[in-house]
Parts: C-alpha cells; sequence; structure tokens
C-alpha cells in the first residue's frame, strides 16, 4: 500500500468546499485534493491518510511493505516564506514595487 501524507487536512476539505463535490482536483491539481475527491467518490478511506497537522491524527504505517509515501504539499508558510524572498528580492534587483512602511520601529532587531 503507498502511503498518503497531507501538510494540512482541513485547507483541502475547505478548497473541496469551494468547488463541484468530488472534483477539486479538477480546479486545483495538488495530490492532497485528488485524495479528497477520491474519499468523496467512495474511491479511498479517510482512514488511509496520515496528516503532518493537528487536524488529521493517524499513528505512523505499521506496514512493512509500505515503502513509498506520498507527500501532499499545498500550503505550508516556509514555502510561502521562501518565495516570497526570491520575489522580493527580484523586485529590489530590478527597482520595481512599492516600499511598505510597515511600523516604525521593528519589534525585533
Amino acid at each position: 500500500m503507498i502511503g498518503k501524507l497531507l501538510d494540512n487536512a482541513g485547507m483541502y476539505h475547505a478548497w473541496a468546499e469551494g468547488t463541484e463535490p468530488g472534483k477539486s482536483h479538477n480546479h486545483l491539481s495538488i495530490i492532497g485534493c485528488k485524495f479528497n475527491d477520491r474519499i468523496h467518490n467512495g474511491q479511498m478511506d479517510t482512514s488511509e491518510l496520515r496528516g503532518m497537522g493537528l487536524a488529521l491524527k493517524h499513528p505512523a504505517p505499521e506496514d512493512e511493505e509500505e515503502k513509498i509515501t506520498v507527500y501532499s504539499v499545498g500550503g505550508i508558510p516556509i514555502k510561502d516564506i521562501a518565495w516570497g524572498t526570491v520575489v522580493y528580492r527580484k523586485a529590489v534587483k530590478k527597482g520595481i514595487g512599492t516600499v511598505l512602511n510597515l511600523w516604525e520601529t521593528p519589534a525585533m532587531s
């Protein structure tokens, strides 16, 4: 059996609510949405999923045969920060964008 690991199950459920039932993967092609669709369509059971977050609590697999894990990353903030840093640096290098003064003195310096 292939392990199915989610970063945040609640996020995929929320995305699915905004789409046609059982077809969220057609709108947002992240494997976690496909898992959600398969559950909705009766092709998979929620017990097959493991989550990294607090929203889904399942123990690690006990199946010795489980050699492959499919991990769905849909919104880990550290990736957003890393990507935002790249975008910011490119904008500075190109001299584009708008500087926003968010505070007079940073809380941490």
